[in-house]
């Protein structure tokens, strides 16, 4: 992972061995959305974070290990893209159910415990041979149907090893008796059932390989069957070999020799153009010389360390040798092309003044290559120097990493019986202190059983104690109670008088009551009275309200009648007046032309716009007139013209009055007809006004009957609410009195009654304490007698697993020394081959 990841996260670890493989532990990440998933991955680890839904897993077709314990999650999704997951880890989270498991043919290791999963139903849906699961753990959750369990479980018929109970944590089911006999037997293929075989004995737990990614590719060659199985138990004390350890990382940490020096030939072989140009660099900068003599004589003059020259590998020892022995033979293949280019340019020479121009600049050449050479002669003879050293170094360190070989640990050496006395006088050592632990606590168990004895019977004085000071309780609890029957004695002779004063207020109440119904009665006889005038009353104003209507619409009516009368009379007088004006115009015709025209203008008011253009033409006539006159006495035939049009004019104004003449007929025909029509109308509203206040007086009358059947309505009441809260609270006072009496008297009998049952308790308490006392005395010897039962069988357990680890120890040396002679074949083969490769660099050096 970047950099950046590992800063946003709390615990980031990403194996530099195996880039397939993610591991966030304890990162606070919430959510599966916020990591980066890329499909090639094969191992996911988010051990202890906040995530609550599994999502986001669809693309990793290629995962096989998945650890998502101790996290919220709460239901199983998200797993169908996990074609081919093996190993499963939802342990320490929120389920309840198994499910979404269809998918996952090729799980084979299950984990879900320390859940609250009570349904299995989910594991149905893997039955047959095609899915491969061999080991479900369950421990640590509330499964509590056996018949339920069997049932998921029978079709699994790969299901090797089944985990229901293991570190003290168990199901319900585990309680049911003969539970491991009735799995047992209806899972036939299952071996392994909470840790034991069949038989009962403890199972050898072996470590997963299928939790080390990509370790399947392998398992064919650990599987094989030549290979020995070597079944590596869990022990709680393991043999401590700090050499043995060092020689196993030292051994891994090797990488293969024979292939890198071969890549390394081959990559010199490939690019020899890119060696020349590093050697002529050098040759350039002979400041880099100082620098491997430097360091020849620093490897030279260190003190060789036993370890780390032993594990110095082929490759770093070539990479000091080969350049060195490669810069002779490439300052050769330098200098050859110069010398060549000399010649052609010497005899390529003419006596013209170009080519003698390139004479001098290819001698010039020359002249430096010459320089060229001698540099590469002299820093040859430096180089040959520094390989003599090298392969003196090399002897040296072969004969060193020989004598390491030889060295290493045997199985009949001494340091390996060194080794495994010290391991074994250790283990005694701690087996004994174990013992002495175990003494220790024995000691201690019976001091605190001594102590217990101790404090039982300081127990039992002082329930003896307490037993006398409660029979005093008991003896002053009777004399109390004496005393409480006397009270009490007192106490219901004030009741029989409290319960005649009761019966007396009842009978009193009883005739209240009857007279109270009797004015109830004549009070609905009243209200009945009352409810049928109202309804009268109420008929008569719903028929006085539809009359108001009506007069409002008369009204309405003859508010509209008097306006077009008055439209009408307004239109008469206009009508009047105009005729008033046609009559004193008709008597003034002859005076003259001009006042004719402006009464008819004033007359006729439907016709102004064209008798106003024609008394302008009129006016404009008489003007230019009377000025031409003046003026212009010679203009005649204009003014002739002009009579005519006036003649026209009067011929028109003629038509116009008589016109005029016949409007006028007409409307006093039509205003005669409307007088009659209005005086009918008048005559309607007369009588309508007469009614209308007639129906006034009648209202008046209902409204002040109303408002005195209103206040006696009221009085009532009045007189009602006050006799019915008198009642109300002569009722509360005798049911209070009532509830005081019968409280006290339950008061008195329960005080009775707990001081009995004090006295009987206190004497169950005393038996119950000597029952338990005797109880736990049983119980504490009987674990005592099974602690050391356990601590024997644990001891016989221990003493097995340290020779087992023994046998172990013994078998990896075996192996180890095998595999070291196999390393000295390997490392022998390549030292022939660096002797072969330096005789003929040798050969090529004395050639040169």
């Amino acid at each position: 992972m970047t950099a950046n990841n590992s800063e946003n996260c709390g615990y980031d670890v990403v194996s530099t061995s195996f880039p397939k493989e993610i591991c966030y532990i304890d990162a606070q990440i919430n959510s599966l959305l916020d990591v980066h998933l890329d499909p090639r991955l094969l191992s996911v680890n988010l051990h202890c974070n906040n995530i609550s839904v599994i999502e986001n897993l669809d693309r990793l077709q290629h995962l096989k290990h998945l650890d998502l314990s101790s996290n919220r999650i709460t239901r199983m999704q998200g797993l169908d893209g996990l074609m081919s997951l093996k190993t499963l880890n939802l342990s320490c989270n929120e389920l309840r159910v198994v499910e979404g498991l269809d998918s996952l043919r090729n799980l084979v290791k299950l984990d879900l415990s320390y859940n609250v999963i009570y349904d299995l139903s989910g594991l149905k849906k893997i039955h047959g041979s095609s899915f491969s699961l061999r080991s479900l753990y369950l421990h640590g959750n509330e499964l509590s149907s056996l018949d339920h369990l069997i049932n998921c479980l029978a079709g699994c018929r790969m299901l090797q090893e089944l985990t229901l109970s293991l570190y003290g944590e168990a199901n319900p089911v585990c309680e049911i008796p003969d539970y491991r006999s009735s799995v047992l037997a209806s899972l036939k293929n299952l071996e392994v059932l909470d840790g034991q075989d069949r038989t009962g004995k403890p199972a050898a737990t072996r470590d997963s390989v299928l939790d080390i990614p990509e370790m399947d590719d392998y398992l064919e060659y650990l599987e094989s069957e030549n290979s020995s199985e070597i079944p590596s138990k869990e022990t709680k004390y393991e043999v401590l070999t700090p050499k043995i350890d060092l020689a196993l990382d030292r051994f891994r940490q090797r990488g293969p020799l024979s292939s890198e020096t071969d890549a390394g030939e081959e990559k010199r072989t490939e690019n020899p153009t890119e060696e020349r140009a590093q050697v002529s660099r050098k040759i350039r900068n002979p400041s880099a010389e100082p620098d491997i003599n430097r360091s020849a004589d620093s490897e030279s003059t260190e003190q060789p360390d036993k370890k780390k020259k032993v594990q110095l590998s082929p490759k770093a020892r070539r990479s000091q040798w080969v350049p060195v022995s490669k810069k002779p033979g490439q300052t050769k293949t330098r200098t050859k092309p110069a010398v060549h280019v000399t010649v052609e340019s010497t005899s390529s020479t003419s006596p013209s003044d170009e080519q003698v121009t390139q004479l001098q600049q290819e001698q010039m050449k020359v002249g430096a290559l010459t320089k060229e050479c001698e540099l590469s002669k002299h820093s040859v003879k430096q180089l040959k120097g520094q390989v003599h050293q090298l392969q003196e170094l090399l002897a040296n360190r072969e004969q060193e990493h020989r004598k390491a070989v030889e060295d290493l640990v045997r199985v009949d050496g001494q340091e390996m019986r060194e080794l495994v006395e010290r391991e074994a006088a250790k283990q005694e050592g701690f087996h004994q202190q174990i013992i002495r632990e175990y003494q220790e606590k024995l000691n201690k168990r019976d001091l605190d059983y001594a102590a217990l004895e101790d404090e039982f019977r300081m127990g039992l004085q002082i329930e003896a104690n307490r037993f006398r000071e409660l029979q005093e309780a008991f003896e002053r609890m009777s004399d109390e109670h004496a005393q409480q029957k006397e009270a009490l004695h007192t106490i219901k002779q004030k009741e029989s008088k409290a319960t005649n004063m009761v019966n007396e207020l009842t009978a009193m109440v009883k005739e209240q009551r009857g007279r109270l119904s009797e004015l109830s009665r004549g009070r609905q006889e009243i209200v009945g009275d009352y409810k049928e005038r109202i309804q009268s009353l109420e008929k008569q104003l719903n028929e006085a309200n539809k009359q108001l209507t009506r007069l409002e619409v008369l009204e309405q009516d003859k508010a509209k009648l008097t306006a077009q009368i008055r439209a009408q009379v307004s239109v008469m007088e206009g009508l009047r007046t105009e005729r008033k004006l046609w009559s004193e115009e008709l008597a003034q015709q002859g005076s003259s032309l001009a006042q004719d025209r402006g009464r008819m203008e004033a007359r006729i008011e439907a016709l102004t716009a064209e008798v106003g253009e024609v008394k302008k033409e009129c006016q404009n006539a008489n003007e230019t007139i009377a000025i031409k006159a003046k003026v212009i006495e010679d203009q005649t035939d204009s003014i002739r013209k002009l009579k005519q049009k006036i003649a026209d004019q009067d011929s028109d104004m003629r038509k116009r009055k008589e016109d005029g003449e016949s409007r006028e007929k007409n409307l006093e025909e039509q205003l005669a007809v409307e007088t009659s029509a209005n005086q009918d109308l008048q005559e309607q509203l007369d009588g309508l006004v007469d009614r209308k206040e007639s129906l006034k007086q009648e209202l008046r009358k209902t409204q002040v009957e109303l408002e005195t059947s209103k206040e006696n309505h009221r009085i009532l009441k009045t007189k009602w609410h006050e006799k019915s809260e008198l009642i109300g609270k002569l009722e509360k006072e005798v049911v209070e009195m009532r509830n005081n009496l019968r409280g006290k008297e339950k008061t008195l009998i329960e005080e009775r009654d707990k001081a009995v049952k004090a006295a009987d308790s206190a004497v169950e308490r005393l038996k119950v304490c000597d029952d338990a006392f005797r109880k736990q005395l049983e119980q504490e010897r009987r674990a005592h007698e099974q602690q050391l039962q356990t601590l024997a069988n644990e001891k016989q357990q221990e003493v097995e697993r340290a020779n087992n680890r023994v046998v172990e120890v013994e078998d990896e040396m075996r192996i180890l020394l095998q595999e070291n002679a196999l390393t000295k074949k390997t490392l022998e083969k390549r030292l022939q081959k660096l002797t072969s490769a330096f005789t003929e660099i040798q050969h090529d050096l004395a050639r040169t």
